[in-house]
């Protein structure tokens, strides 16, 4: 028995269904009330002339998408047996920040997109310059509600932790990073450079679960594990995403010319899965992880298959890619 099966024997002894009821209810609270709390600390602006502007705000923001980040910093603060109410605050400043960022990142200058979310991105609808201008009021929420917290001696401390959080994964050798490289990665650009581009998601990742456990009052040891579990869920999602937009971009094209091995990629993002919730709790064994475990679990079963659906585009290139994938689906 592997220590992911050990780690969860205690909670399958009270049956499968118990973990499942217990993620709905934490999804079925907390989803509305991270809704109310981005709508409460919104960077709106109350000076006239400034209508279009807040429009465009509202819009980047909602409706959202999965909101899997928020939440995995609700998750964290429960996991390390915080109050995940206390971490509301910090979890709207990581889905403001993931905000600016995708409005940034569907910019013509960046990745030139023309649909976010089933709809056009915010700079289509409100132009460059009034989106632009809505990423920054969102980031700049994003350290305001950080510096919302109670400096009390300990508190103090953890505040100067978090800011220095968001500082080194949204700096240059974090989310700035990863974005330069993916806009100088081509088809035959050095592998080597790929890992560095997966900075624009995982350094995000890691910080949405560090925030988590901080203000909870997680121990260093504690802070470590959830770091390394977010920058490993960044790469298997990114590796997967990487799948997906590789295959629409060369769904037309022989499987040797394009740019990743789909296969390999495919093995190797559910092998480091498994390894990252192995070693989450092993890491967090005190604190029974399963919640966090189990939201990881589905989060990446949807990209997953999403990836296995772009498998089977163009059989005559694909079939025997997406064959292994549906086998690899079944572990």
């Amino acid at each position: 028995m592997d220590s992911h099966a050990k780690a969860l024997a205690p909670i399958k002894e009270r049956g499968e269904k118990a973990m499942s009821v217990q993620l709905a209810e934490f999804l079925k609270l907390y989803g509305p009330r991270l809704e109310e709390a981005f709508l409460h600390w919104l960077p709106l602006s109350d000076k006239p002339g400034t209508e279009r502007f807040n429009k465009a705000v509202y819009y980047a923001v909602f409706p959202g998408g999965k909101r899997m980040r928020p939440l995995f910093t609700l998750i964290a603060a429960d996991t390390v047996g915080g109050d995940p109410e206390q971490a509301l605050p910090v979890a709207c400043a990581i889905e403001y920040l993931h905000t600016c960022s995708l409005i940034f990142d569907d910019l013509p200058a960046m990745d030139n997109a023309g649909e976010r979310r089933g709809r056009r991105p915010t700079h289509r609808v409100f132009g460059e310059d009034v989106a632009m201008l809505a990423a920054l009021a969102l980031f700049n929420q994003g350290y305001a509600l950080i510096g919302q917290i109670n400096h009390s001696e300990k508190v103090n401390s953890d505040f100067q932790r978090l800011m220095s959080e968001m500082a080194t994964s949204i700096g240059p050798n974090g989310m700035i990073a990863g974005q330069i490289v993916d806009l100088r990665l081509g088809v035959n650009d050095n592998k080597r450079l790929r890992p560095v581009s997966y900075l624009k998601t995982t350094a995000l990742m890691r910080l949405m679960l560090t925030t988590g456990a901080i203000v909870a009052g997680a121990d260093d040891g504690q802070i470590k594990a959830l770091a390394a579990f977010g920058e490993n869920l960044g790469k298997v999602y990114q590796m997967l995403d990487d799948i997906v937009d590789e295959v629409e971009d060369y769904s037309a094209t022989p499987l040797p010319e394009i740019g990743i091995d789909v296969a390999a990629v495919w093995q190797k993002a559910n092998k480091e899965l498994k390894v990252a919730c192995n070693r989450v709790l092993e890491d967090l064994a005190d604190k029974n992880p399963a919640l966090l475990i189990e939201f990881a679990d589905k989060i990446f079963t949807k990209i997953k298959k999403q990836a296995a659906s772009r498998l089977a585009i163009k059989k005559w290139h694909w079939e025997p890619v997406s064959k292994e994938a549906r086998s690899l689906q079944t572990e």
